[in-house]
């Protein structure tokens, strides 16, 4: 059956060819009919039709644009267009792009229309239609009519779509825990679906097709083989050599009917969930009968605030730690979600509010460098527990917990821009609404300095620490720290300090 997508702005015009030909009768499906050229560009990614039928003149993207798209990544799929008279010097210059043949709206009739299509069946036949982008319109037709037909119907469609046996991988390139990026907004950069195509199609593991299941994985068919496992890590390696990105991959199953890898992938594909409680980068296989387990964890956000407001953070780190044994022992995903979401969310309103006023350090939950922590449940436990501990430091040195909203977002942003040199006590008091006399007031509450002397001991704690390494010079450092001239840093670094810059980096304190 060869797979046909309709397009057209002109619903009365689709309904028309719809309608014209018993299309099943003569061997052609009609897959889609979109009203548009990016819904029409959309199916066609979706279903890989060998036949495209579309309007010259449409919304959105016109008939030309969608025919050069089209063939930018299956040259083998035939587009014929259709037109009127007065289009008929866009489909002359589009006929360079490869477009089969046009048909002119309103004298088609039933008897024109199937000499079309005939010469349609038969470039096909010549071309060798069973390409790599037919299988893939196939294997994604078959994947979604699953849950609508019974065994008997889905099989059928399965022997016409291969007789052969088959092996199933599941490729999913590595990402960072769904939970941790829904609450960072920091996520895992997704590789370009054609280059994990192509080079999935220019292995040596007789790859028969290759489809787009969700956002990072892809769905591998490959002729039958008796080394699926063996296939599977060479596959993984060309991706990671070629996309310098790291993936893993389930075997679903090894040598059967395609039915067969369908059936099982529909009922063990979310295993693929489990590789956070293994090593990143994995090849293993999907078990014959996946079990529905539950840890059973029990999760109380509001005795865990109550602890971290106590300062209690050995208790949180037992707590963290009898949960994730549970989840551990029976891989239970959902709940690792839910502890992350858990722990995570309590630690949340501590993000740039809480400053280690020694080194000037404001408390991050989320960085990029901290990312890398994110793709195993071992390492997100031990993460989750180093910002716990981090947090408790800060409190335990400075007492920042105490800290107003407006006193916290000035020692935020002090330690965000206390390198610009041209920054005043006046800029600062602007960035929370307050005069400067009323901030240096609640400052001088607060943190026992005005906002100018807060600023000061922030430059000199974070020039301290650049002088005790020699990877700077001191010219250097006096930009570092906020300050035009090497003079003027020396003056106030030795009033602060009562050493210059030279004899601290001679003899730190």
């Amino acid at each position: 059956m060869i797979k046909v997508l309709l397009a057209d702005d002109n619903k009365l015009s689709l309904e028309y060819f719809s309608s014209l030909i018993d299309w099943e009768k003569n061997g052609f499906h009609i897959i889609s009919a979109a009203v548009d050229g990016i819904e029409a560009f959309i199916d066609f990614q979706k279903y890989r039709p060998q036949l495209v039928i579309t309007d010259i003149q449409m919304p959105g993207m016109d008939g030309i644009e969608l025919a050069r798209r089209i063939k930018e990544v299956s040259p083998e799929t035939v587009v014929i267009f259709l037109s009127s008279y007065e289009e008929f010097s866009y489909v002359r210059s589009a006929l360079n792009l490869g477009v089969f043949d046009y048909v002119l709206k309103h004298e088609t009739e039933e008897d024109t229309l199937l000499q079309k299509l005939s010469a349609v069946r038969e470039l096909l036949r010549q071309k060798g239609s069973r390409s790599k982008y037919y299988e893939e319109g196939n294997f994604t037709a078959l994947l979604s009519d699953y849950p609508y037909l019974d065994q008997a119907q889905f099989r059928e469609r399965c022997g016409e779509f291969c007789r052969d046996a088959c092996s199933l991988l599941l490729v999913e390139q590595d990402h960072i825990l769904p939970a941790i990026s829904a609450l960072s907004q920091c996520s895992t950069e997704e590789v370009h679906e054609n280059t994990v195509k192509k080079i999935c199609y220019d292995s040596p593991c007789r790859v028969f097709a290759v489809i787009k299941a969700e956002k990072y994985r892809y769905l591998v068919l490959l002729n039958a083989v008796h080394t699926g496992q063996n296939e599977a890590y060479e596959l993984r390696n060309a991706l990671q050599t070629g996309l310098h990105a790291r993936f893993s991959v389930l075997c679903m199953c090894e040598d059967a009917p395609v039915s067969e890898c369908i059936e099982r992938y529909y009922r063990c594909g979310d295993f693929t969930r489990q590789r956070y409680f293994y090593a990143m980068s994995m090849v293993f296989a999907a078990p014959e009968h996946p079990e529905n387990v539950s840890s059973g964890v029990r999760l109380d956000a509001e005795e865990i605030e109550s602890l971290l407001k106590n300062n209690r953070i050995d208790d949180i780190c037992m707590k963290l730690d009898a949960c994730y044994l549970q989840i551990a022992q029976v891989k239970d995903y959902e709940a690792l979600c839910r502890m992350v979401e858990c722990f995570l969310s309590c630690l949340k309103p501590y993000h740039q509010r809480v400053v280690d006023y020694r080194t000037g350090d404001v408390f991050q939950l989320f960085d990029h460098q901290a990312a890398s922590y994110w793709y195993s449940a071992a390492d997100i436990v031990q993460w989750i527990k180093q910002k716990y501990m981090q947090l408790s430091e800060c409190w335990q040195d400075n007492g920042a917990c105490r800290y107003s909203d407006e006193v916290r977002r000035v020692v935020a942003y002090i330690n965000q821009h206390y390198t610009d040199y041209d920054l005043t006590a006046e800029d600062i008091a602007e960035r929370v609404s307050l005069s400067l006399n009323r901030l240096n007031a609640i400052m001088k509450e607060e943190t026992g300095d005005t906002v100018w002397k807060y600023l000061t001991n922030v430059r000199m704690e974070n020039a301290k620490r650049l002088l005790r390494s020699d990877r700077y010079k001191i010219t250097e450092i006096c930009s570092m720290v906020g300050y035009s001239t090497v003079s003027y840093f020396s003056r106030v670094f030795k009033k602060v300090c009562g050493v210059s810059p030279q004899e601290y980096r001679k003899d730190p304190k």
